[in-house]
């Protein structure tokens, strides 16, 4: 069993000194190989890095002969890692329900699930709401004017999380947590 340490480490050493093992696999950094690059893969110096997750070697050139010449079963493969990511997106892809009736952007409050709803409040005055979604704990939505006799209020944006589980009226008797261009000029007068 020695004899046999002791031809490997033989026959690796002759490897070496015939020029079949590659320095091009040293210093890679953390031990992941780059995507693209190629590497060189013999039984004389495997590779010393990984592919990253969701990749894997492929081999670019089979029996790539990397000895001098005369030297014998000294075959080399060019490899590189290839493959897909696993790259997991989870995004919620909900649909906005456009309420037309008060009945159904009240029910989406409650549920806290994206809606929208206009509402004329008088001929001079109509006012846009968004449910965007839970946030902290409270039910975020977005609003404007959409006409105001006042035209620098028009088109600007408030963003306020409410207590869903009040109905809407009362709930947006609370501009606590509220922010944005619409809240500042509500607040300064």
């Amino acid at each position: 069993m020695r004899c046999a340490y002791i031809l490997i480490a033989l026959m690796l050493a002759v490897l070496l000194i015939s020029g079949c093992a590659s320095k091009e696999n040293k210093n890679v950094s953390q031990n992941i190989c780059e995507i693209g690059k190629q590497y060189v893969l013999s039984s004389a110096e495997p590779i010393e890095c990984k592919c990253p997750e969701g990749y894997r070697f492929k081999t670019i050139s089979p029996n790539y002969d990397s000895c001098s010449s005369g030297t014998s079963d000294c075959s080399a493969y060019f490899v590189e890692c290839a493959g897909q990511a696993n790259i997991e997106i989870n995004a919620s892809m909900e649909a906005t329900t456009n309420c037309s009736e008060s009945d159904c952007f009240e029910e989406k409050f409650k549920e806290c699930k994206p809606a929208t709803m206009d509402v004329t409040l008088t001929d001079m005055i109509s006012y846009h709401y968004e449910i965007i979604g839970l946030k902290d704990g409270l039910c975020e939505v977005k609003s404007k004017f959409l006409t105001n006799p006042n035209p620098g209020w028009v088109g600007k944006e408030m963003t306020c999380k409410y207590d869903n589980t009040k109905d809407l009226e009362s709930a947006v008797q609370d501009l606590s947590n509220c922010e944005g261009p619409l809240y500042n000029l509500m607040i300064s007068g």
